[in-house]
């Protein structure tokens, strides 16, 4: 028999919708899974090895009839995945009890989005709740895949110990009645004592070459047999096991209480079913699924152990970089829910500021503080934007950058969420030269380089040392980082005096979603998201670090050869520009509109207000010619500000429209465009910005940017 056959599995697969069974029949292949073709990427499945032999129904009484004679043809089925709803008969319940009554054995999924059952009620109706999973819609194809393939397993092996046990039993039975008969027989005997003996080799053959372990202990735990799948998944040999018990195995990952209510399902004669973190010989961890089962002699006693393992390791893996994917963007979807509001509130901190400044007198205390309120409000908007671009992942402006301000803003932060345990210093280059960088994303570095540094000193306190200053990398430094180049550079330094890492550790910090935190303290993305800022702007990060004399990393960012711009955090001395013409402004939050109506009117313009769009809109249809611009605002309740320009300008084409819009909201150009909106204006509104705006749209004079 091929080990393709050896290892065929037969699922049922009952489902009303053709699709989802069209899905079954893309996933669990007859042959091996690297020989299929089609829509299904073969190399998800990479490892099980498994064919299947899928037979697909929609009706509830059919799935029934093909479950009756499949047993009666000694051909069962292994697995059913059941749909709960079989519109217009029985449902997946109905189903479930009497395909359990026909094949007491069979494995069942419920495939369901968990809103209209009642586990505990199909837990009563289809016992035993061990052989019972639920699999919610809408799944991934790797999960009908590898639930197939581990019940699968678990089936074939449950079935080859049924198998071997009737034969055992019937063998034993067999010989005693012959050992009865007289000595003629006795050559008759031999004979079919040998058989007995190629069926025993048989099965430890099949047992020694199995991809899972198989573990077989005493009553007391002490391990008396294991298979080659044991010493090469754990690293340990037989003869290192035999006669120790299982907890040689231990990682500390499960409470007490875990193996407690192993041992007393076992005890209690039942097979116990579930997942153990183990550690490996070397120390390394994995992830196995269990099933271990009492072995009984012939009166019923239990005399063994047997537990049939498979390493789910990467399987499990995958399942927690889907969850934390999931996590980032649900992060997403908050970030863009709260930014319009969180913009509006500081629209109208910037916006009072930055007219208390136009009145102020440039040398008071009041002007340095208002420019204070300024440049912290600017640095909010900036950290907003932030957020949205990590969980959009898309790329922010670079420009000249002075790193000095970047540096001392953030220790600012930190000063205060830092224990006094660790002490802050800082020596910074007065006189570096400025890179070409993004200021949030520069921020976002010094930001996570100190958090790891505080998670490596909370416990015993230290020194965090943060270093700017020029420096010149030469040949040999670039080839220790990859696609740098020889160039004049800012060293940004941040060390610590905290636990160190090792070798092992070290070379791994930079991977995604790896971490030495405990769960819950970090998501394992903040290094390589330094790692990834650093390279998408042309520079290099070096890390020194040894167990217990703490961590040391060294950013390089090429200087920027051009004049540098600098960053607006004064008041700009230009009068803003003037104008007389009449305004429809319609924001739906008050504050804000109160806001932009009085900068306006201070600069002389005739405005007329409204926080409903739609009231805005009749106002302007009753009088199309009585305003000459509208400002506004994209997200407001019944009428976008897209489609209310969209209605305006098809009662007048040639309306001066512009459209307010926060980081989460922003319409698309050619959209714009195509709608007729003349220009944008970013919130939170800078009194400047938008004065600039009005005029440019009212003479009809282009960006200068455009």
């Amino acid at each position: 028999m091929s080990e393709i056959a050896e290892k065929c599995v037969r699922v049922l697969a009952v489902d009303d919708e053709k699709a989802v069974l069209d899905v079954y029949g893309d996933v669990l292949p007859r042959g091996p899974i690297e020989e299929k073709r089609g829509a299904i990427d073969a190399s998800s499945f990479e490892g099980d090895g498994f064919a299947f032999d899928l037979v697909t129904c929609s009706q509830a009484r059919e799935a029934v009839e093909l479950v009756r004679h499949a047993v009666e043809e000694n051909r069962p089925f292994a697995v059913a995945l059941l749909d709960i709803r079989l519109p217009p008969g029985p449902d997946g319940i109905w189903v479930a009890e009497r395909i359990r009554a026909a094949d007491p054995h069979i494995e069942i999924v419920i495939v369901t989005g968990f809103s209209d059952i009642d586990p505990n009620d199909i837990a009563r109706r289809v016992p035993p709740v061990d052989k019972l999973l639920y699999l919610q819609k809408p799944f991934l194809p790797q999960e009908i895949r590898h639930f197939a393939s581990a019940l699968g397993a678990k089936w074939l092996a449950a079935n080859e110990l049924r198998r071997v046990q009737n034969e055992l039993e019937a063998l034993i039975e067999t010989r005693t009645a012959e050992l009865a008969e007289t000595s003629e027989h006795l050559k008759a005997d031999m004979v079919e004592r040998a058989r007995a003996e190629e069926d025993r080799k048989r099965l430890a053959t099949a047992i020694e070459q199995a991809a899972e372990i198989v573990i077989i202990t005493d009553t007391d735990g002490a391990i008396q047999y294991v298979n080659p799948a044991f010493e090469r998944i754990t690293g340990y040999t037989r003869e290192e096991v035999l006669g120790q018990n299982p907890r040689l195995l231990k990682s500390g990952k499960h409470a007490t209480a875990f193996y407690r209510m192993l041992w007393e399902t076992l005890t209690n004669g039942e097979t116990w079913t579930g997942r153990f973190h183990n550690r490996k010989k070397d120390g390394t961890l994995y992830e196995e699924e269990a099933t271990i089962s009492p072995v009984r002699d012939a009166e019923g006693r239990t005399v063994n152990y047997v537990a049939v393992k498979r390493d789910i390791t990467h399987e499990a893996r995958l399942e927690a970089q889907l969850r934390q994917s999931q996590k980032m963007e649900a992060l997403g979807t908050l970030a863009g829910g709260i930014a319009h509001d969180f913009n509006n509130l500081l629209q109208v901190v910037l916006g009072y500021t930055d007219m208390a400044m136009a009145e102020a007198p440039k040398d008071s205390e009041l002007f340095a503080s208002l420019n204070e309120i300024l440049t912290a409000g600017s640095r909010a908007t900036d950290l907003v934007n932030q957020i949205l671009t990590f969980s959009r992942q898309t790329e922010q402006e670079r420009k000249p950058l002075r790193l000095q301000p970047v540096i001392k803003e953030a220790l600012k932060l930190l000063r205060h969420s830092l224990p006094a345990t660790i002490e802050i210093r800082q020596r910074v280059d007065a006189a570096c030269s400025p890179v070409l960088a993004d200021p949030t994303q520069v921020h976002q570095v010094i930001m996570n380089l100190c958090a790891n540094a505080y998670h490596a000193m909370r416990e015993h306190g230290g020194v965090l040392e943060v270093t700017l200053e020029a420096t010149d990398v030469t040949a040999d430094l670039a080839a220790e980082m990859p696609d740098m180049t020889p160039c004049a550079c800012a060293r940004l330094t941040v060390r610590d005096t905290g636990c160190g890492m090792a070798d092992a550790t070290r070379a791994r910090i930079f991977e995604p979603y790896f971490t030495t935190k405990e769960a819950g303290e970090g998501t394992g993305l903040g290094l390589s998201t330094v790692h990834g800022i650093v390279k998408s702007h042309d520079g290099g990060i070096t890390v020194q670090s040894e167990p217990g004399k703490g961590t040391t990393f060294a950013i390089y960012l090429p200087v920027y050869a051009g004049a540098a711009r600098t960053v607006r955090t004064e008041a700009v001395t230009r009068a803003l520009p003037r104008g007389a013409e009449r305004i429809l402004l319609v924001d739906d939050e008050e504050q804000v509109l109160e806001f932009e109506r009085k900068l306006l009117e201070r600069l002389g313009y005739n405005v007329k207000a409204r926080t409903s769009s739609i009231e805005a809109l009749e106002a302007f249809r009753a009088e199309p010619d009585g305003v000459d611009l509208i400002i506004a605002d994209q997200t407001m309740p019944n009428l976008t500000g897209a489609n209310l320009a969209k209605e305006i300008l098809r009662v007048r084409p040639d309306m001066p429209i512009i459209l307010c819009t926060g980081f989460s909201e922003i319409v698309p150009e050619e959209h714009a465009k195509a709608i007729g909106i003349r220009e944008y204006v970013r919130k939170p509104i800078v009194a400047r910005d938008v004065a600039d705006a009005v005029r440019r749209v009212l003479d009809n004079v282009p960006r200068a940017d455009s």
